[in-house]
């Protein structure tokens, strides 16, 4: 009772024993002695029992050394822990427990253990500052410890072989509370090392790892998505804290690749993110997308994010009326802290749109700021086409249209202020023949005219401004210069509208 031996007093006073029980028997010899020992082997059956906070149980068969030096071979061991709670170096852990079946060597050299089948490691709940764990469980067997030793202390380890990893449930910031598990290859020494394998989760997302950790305790990690087919559902968006709310991706392509570095001793990673998508459509917001062919690469360092989007092509977005194809080219880079006060840098920017195209000017804008000047081009829009997307009764009419918008972001929202719209040369027609409208020119003599020209007006000027303002109000002043060659042989009759 109450062992006190030098090494116990350097555990955390959770793994202490309050007693010690130990069993030897003799016993047959052992098969495939090592040569060490081969001619002064003495073979035992061993039990030992350590009571206390940590509970303990071990025995097997061991060939111990009659003479010096000491050494000792086991076989068919099997060792058992558990302690009900441990607080170590910032984590707290629950219901620890190891079910281990070793076989192995030792002497004044090293320790060789070979980890069999079954052997394991498990803990109820892990907790950390960064992330918890439920029900997490580390499954070892078929792996190599070698520990090296140096005057009787330990010099160093060498670990190597399968690790399989799973938890109920992770929770960490930045993605949803889930299981998780990692089937790998680990190979490690003296707190250095590789580990390959593959990680998923209860979203079925799967990627590939390849990490490494070298001796200044640098640590290098790749992980690959490979080709995931939306159709079958979104693991990325099921799994990221951070994926857009009202993104819905459920046809196309994915995959991506990324590269993380972090140093010894800091907090802040370095990431390179590559990602593309072929063919994606789905829902954003209200809009629906189809044909959506992208790339992006997003690199994170010292505090600092930049987001480069090479190639963005989207066949057709849909939030009312049909827009596209849409193109575009763009950077953006922001400090983490306040990522929405960065640097935008729009190298192309353009979209099909009622037989037209709408153009972004290419420019750089600096978002901190405020009060930026977006100035969008409008070219070759056909009112026929927004006719039939907006049928109104009895309204009908052709015309091309271009025109200037100068949208100006800023504190208040979205402002455009002097926008202009125009019908190109030599002008269309506009035909307005309505049950309503002619009630209205019957009822009131001074908009007769105004409802009979409308019934077939040939227009050569239509142009009006364009303002809209922070409350969400859109004022259009409206110019109409023409003739309905029906009223007074063509006579030339303008109108100015706003509204």
């Amino acid at each position: 009772s109450e062992p006190n031996p030098d090494w116990l007093a350097m555990l955390p006073p959770e793994l202490r024993s309050e007693s010690l029980q130990f069993q030897v028997q003799a016993d047959k010899p052992l098969d495939n002695l090592r040569p060490e020992l081969a001619e002064r082997s003495l073979p035992l059956q061993v039990k030992a029992a350590l009571r206390g906070a940590t509970r303990l149980d071990l025995q097997g068969r061991v060939a111990i050394a009659s003479s010096a030096p000491w050494a000792v071979q086991f076989a068919d061991s099997r060792l058992t822990t558990s302690t009900a709670k441990l607080n170590q170096a910032g984590w707290q852990a629950t219901e620890l427990s190891s079910d281990l079946h070793l076989s192995g060597y030792a002497d004044g050299n090293a320790i060789e253990l070979n980890l069999g089948k079954g052997s394991a490691l498990q803990a109820a709940s892990l907790k950390g500052a960064a992330l918890s764990a439920q029900k997490l469980q580390a499954d070892i067997g078929g792996s190599d410890l070698k520990l090296t030793l140096q005057d009787g202390a330990l010099h160093g380890w060498r670990f190597n072989g399968p690790l399989n990893l799973s938890t109920t449930r992770l929770e960490q910031a930045n993605v949803k509370p889930q299981g998780w598990r990692l089937q790998g290859q680990l190979a490690a020494a003296d707190m250095a090392g590789t580990l390959k394998g593959k990680l998923s989760n209860d979203s079925e997302l799967q990627l590939d790892l390849d990490a490494g950790l070298d001796a200044n305790q640098n640590l290098q990690l790749k992980a690959t998505l490979a080709e995931l087919f939306l159709r079958s559902g979104n693991p990325l968006a099921k799994t990221l804290v951070q994926w857009p709310e009202l993104l819905d991706l459920n046809s196309g392509r994915l995959n991506a690749d990324a590269n993380l570095t972090l140093a010894a001793g800091s907090s802040a990673p370095s990431l390179d993110l590559n990602l593309t998508g072929k063919g994606l459509g789905g829902i954003y917001d209200r809009s629906e997308l189809s044909g959506l062919d992208t790339r992006l690469q997003f690199k994170l360092a010292r505090q600092r994010f930049e987001l480069y989007i090479p190639e963005l092509k989207l066949q057709q977005a849909n939030p009312g009326l049909p827009i596209g194809p849409v193109e575009a080219r763009a950077r953006y880079s922001a400090p983490l802290a306040d990522v929405g006060r960065g640097q935008l840098e729009v190298n192309l920017a353009r979209t099909a749109l009622m037989g037209g195209e709408v153009t972004l000017t290419p420019g750089q804008w600096n978002l901190a700021a405020g009060n930026q000047l977006f100035p969008i081009q409008i070219r070759g829009l056909e009112l026929q086409q927004l006719f039939a997307l907006y049928p109104a009764e009895g309204l009908a009419g052709s015309g091309t249209l271009d025109g200037d918008l100068p949208v100006r972001l800023g504190e208040n929202g979205i402002e455009i202020e002097q926008g202009h719209v125009a019908a190109r040369q030599p002008g269309g027609y506009l035909k307005f023949s309505s049950e309503k409208i002619k009630a209205l020119g019957r009822s009131n003599p001074a908009m007769q005219l105004v409802t009979q020209s409308l019934e077939d007006f040939r227009f050569t000027t239509l142009n009006s401004s364009v303002d809209y303002d922070q409350h969400g109000k859109l004022t259009l002043g409206m110019r109409l210069e023409g003739q309905n060659p029906a009223i007074e042989n063509g006579r030339p009759i303008h109108f100015n509208i706003n509204l």
